[in-house]
């Protein structure tokens, strides 16, 4: 729903677009264009807006959209905007049965959800590193600093987190469960 009282052409930029290629468009593109190649000097991905299988929705105040969320889909940059507002968006995202649990557990832009989809980014772009190869291996992980520091960070958490749970299972009060039981 588009919020803000914002006058039809008062506001360059900030128009929503779908893709109706669906999960096709992520597959050439990747989720967030990560891998699209890069174009500009902003360095932003090319995610072949000129395609008809855009649909292209301006902004309009007061007006609702209803799409399939499975369908990829931006908001343009905000070239302009009258002085003194912003562009609000209040947006619900509904899911069905199969993804519900995962949105649960990681909502869409939350910190976990955006670290998930950075981990998924970098685990792609290894794996285009490695055109020839089916399995990323240990070589091409460090061949990208990025994964590889965040692999290891996440290979030290579940080593101290092993070591927690060892602990307290030998520790004098786990021992009494166990003889309780």
């Amino acid at each position: 729903m588009h919020l803000s009282p914002i006058e039809d052409g008062d506001m360059e930029g900030g128009e929503f677009w779908a893709n109706t290629r669906g999960l096709d468009h992520y597959r050439e593109f990747g989720y967030k264009g990560a891998l699209a190649a890069k174009s500009g000097a902003g360095g932003e991905p090319n995610l072949d807006m000129q395609s008809s299988a855009w649909l292209r929705v301006p902004y309009r105040f007061n007006r609702g959209l209803v799409y399939d969320g499975d369908l990829p889909h931006l908001s343009t940059k905000i070239k302009a905007l009258p002085d003194g507002l912003r562009r609000v968006i209040l947006g619900f995202n509904l899911f069905t049965h199969e993804v519900g649990p995962c949105a649960e557990r990681a909502p869409e832009h939350s910190p976990k959800f955006n670290s998930t989809v950075k981990l998924y980014q970098t685990m792609a772009s290894a794996r285009q590193a490695t055109t020839d190869k089916e399995k990323i291996t240990v070589a091409d992980i460090k061949k990208n600093p990025g994964l590889y520091r965040l692999l290891k960070v996440v290979a030290k958490k579940m080593k101290e987190r092993d070591a927690a749970a060892a602990a307290s299972a030998t520790s004098p009060e786990a021992q009494n469960e166990v003889r309780q039981k």
